[in-house]
């Protein structure tokens, strides 16, 4: 949590100054400083959970996220086939990244049609769904999520 503490006071700094700066007449500095302040309160501390194949990430995520049921697939075979990106939102969501560049919206039900693998004894992934998909994200209404972090499985 001290990271997370330390991106936060450099995020709350950067924004003070820029305001700071905005205060001198320099004319057409107004606009681009607040552009610039939202996109520094929208930047997020990013977290990859890396490893060996069928160690368990996804259902680590799983748990972390507290969700009623699985969001993440998991199997006994190799199961994560796409990148997804965990976010905060106030409802359980998430929007497919297509390699046509499209975003799809679709029920956080159906995730694993998108995601999972679908070579394997027991499939989850759909091969036309799969294919097309560059990555998802994932926006679920969780705590540790809420302070800024985005998490990639």
């Amino acid at each position: 949590m001290q990271k997370l503490e330390e991106f936060s006071k450099l995020k709350k700094l950067a924004i003070d100054s820029i305001e700071e700066l905005a205060k001198f007449p320099a004319g057409s500095l107004q606009e681009p400083s607040e552009q610039l302040i939202q996109e520094i309160q929208q930047d997020k501390l990013t977290v990859a959970v890396v490893g060996v194949i069928k160690r368990g990430k996804s259902t680590l995520l799983n748990a972390i996220l507290k969700a009623p049921e699985y969001i993440l697939s998991t199997n006994v075979t190799p199961e994560t086939a796409r990148l997804s990106f965990l976010n905060y939102a106030d409802r359980p969501s998430a929007i497919i990244h297509t390699k046509s560049n499209q975003q799809i919206p679709i029920p956080i039900e159906q995730i694993h049609e998108y995601t999972s693998a679908y070579n394997t004894t027991n499939p989850n992934g759909r091969k036309d769904k799969v294919d097309d998909t560059l990555f998802a994200e994932i926006f679920y209404p969780n705590e540790i999520l809420s302070n800024g972090i985005s998490i990639v499985d």
